[in-house]
């Protein structure tokens, strides 16, 4: 018996939940960033408090990525991919009800961990040769979409509260997030039909048995029993062959040195306007637009995702970012150069990045588990170092250092590049069976 995907009946619902997933976890990260300032003063926390509550989400999201595939593997990736999203509407609802410090952080540390759990196993999914079989690079590049709209729509929720006084207009925005959060694992339970095959290969032994079974595209059910398991654990990476290990590293210098540049300027965009004399609405407004061109943009990579296209997009989104950064250096902290610089940017970093690591990843390891590990892993790396590198970031992008900050970044972006170009090369390389 085929399954639902194989007969074209689950791509699509599936696609769409796995995006939903991707708006929270956007949302979870801007949810708290925009309306930090506002909990500060109706909680009354403290500098420290609020750097603590910042950084254990980013830890708390890297620590859900690292335990994805484990969490797939004891419960059943679908069992996962149907009930965690409920896990995440609690942690919003503790947030919208956060009397104190502490159950403020608890929520946020529910809400990072769920969805960094989330996204490696519905990519997982998403990839699977027989759900979306012969367009899964397509169908993964489009869950991006929702990680973009998960930024724009909730940086349009918490402008909308801006003019509301005390902390009623931050509890509506998680409010809003949780509501979310349950109709998309109410979505999921109910629009996207795992046929009775899927169910019980996915789920028995707790999901442990299902590691071969969708390796690559014409896997049937009935290898499962006959190949070994890989990826498991934290030595994920023990039985790659030599091709694989170049694959790997060169993703994770591609997507961490990508994230230097991509969340930086996504958490400090309206810091660096403000600080080049825009106004605190206007800097909020231009970071709506960039949000929405980013947006429109993901589109592109879809189409082209799979295609001859694919490798000429991913040099335009390069030279995109590496270009307005160069520019930036020499143009620093001028008001309408850095706006308009940012809409190139911020195109630039959709054309050749996160979903373009997706994609790889999802693509190029055949391995349902080490698809989990590896996006898993890469995720929780990047979000540690971002961590980091966000404590000097404030300093690196004020108007009397801005300019040379700026070779800074594109060196970031050109290491990221790089790392690219040489998966591109390794993809042109036959593979050479063990």
């Amino acid at each position: 018996m085929k399954s639902n995907g194989e007969n074209g009946l689950i791509a699509r619902p599936l696609t769409f939940g796995a995006g939903a997933g991707s708006f929270l976890g956007a949302a979870a990260i801007v949810g708290l960033s925009s309306t930090i300032t506002v909990w500060q003063n109706a909680l009354g926390l403290s500098t420290a408090e609020v750097g603590i509550l910042s950084g254990l989400l980013s830890l708390a999201i890297a620590i859900g990525s690292l335990l994805a595939n484990v969490t797939g593997r004891h419960f059943g990736r679908t069992n996962v991919y149907r009930n965690l999203l409920v896990a995440t509407a609690v942690g919003f609802v503790v947030c919208a009800l956060a009397a104190n410090f502490w159950m403020l952080l608890i929520g946020n540390l529910i809400t990072g961990i769920t969805t960094g759990i989330d996204l490696p196993v519905a990519l997982s999914l998403v990839s699977d040769a027989r759900y979306t079989k012969g367009r899964s690079a397509k169908y993964v590049s489009l869950t991006q979409s929702g990680w973009q709209l998960g930024i724009l729509v909730t940086m349009v929720a918490a402008f909308a509260i801006s003019w509301i006084d005390g902390s009623i207009g931050c509890r509506l925005v998680f409010v809003f997030l949780a509501v979310i959060s349950a109709a998309s694992a109410l979505y999921r339970r109910i629009c996207v039909k795992f046929s009775a095959d899927d169910m019980a290969l996915e789920n028995s032994l707790g999901g442990r048995s299902v590691g071969a079974s969708v390796a690559g595209v014409g896997d049937g059910v009935g290898a499962s029993a006959a190949r070994p398991r890989r990826g498991h654990g934290m030595n994920f990476w023990k039985d790659f062959t030599p091709r694989e290990y170049a694959f790997f590293f060169s993703i994770l210098v591609f997507y961490v040195f990508w994230n230097f540049l991509g969340n930086t300027w996504g958490q400090f965009q309206t810091f660096i306007f403000v600080n080049a004399h825009a106004s605190q609405s206007l800097a909020t407004g231009i970071g709506i637009l960039v949000c929405l061109v980013s947006f429109l943009s993901t589109f592109v990579i879809s189409a082209a995702s799979g295609t001859r296209f694919e490798t000429p997009v991913f040099f335009i989104g390069s030279a995109f970012s590496m270009g307005s950064l160069l520019v930036l250096a020499f143009t620093g902290s001028q008001l309408w150069w850095l706006i308009g610089l940012t809409f190139v940017l911020n195109i630039g970093t959709v054309l050749a990045g996160e979903a373009t690591s997706k994609v790889w990843i999802q693509t190029l390891f055949r391995d349902a588990e080490q698809r989990t590990s590896v996006q898993g892993f890469i995720l929780a790396v990047s979000r540690v170092g971002c961590s980091l590198l966000a404590l000097v970031t404030p300093q690196m992008v004020m108007p009397d250092t801005i300019q040379s900050s700026m070779f800074v970044f594109f060196g970031f972006a050109l290491v990221s590049c790089l790392a690219g170009v040489n998966v591109l090369r390794l993809k042109k390389r036959p593979e050479i069976s063990r």
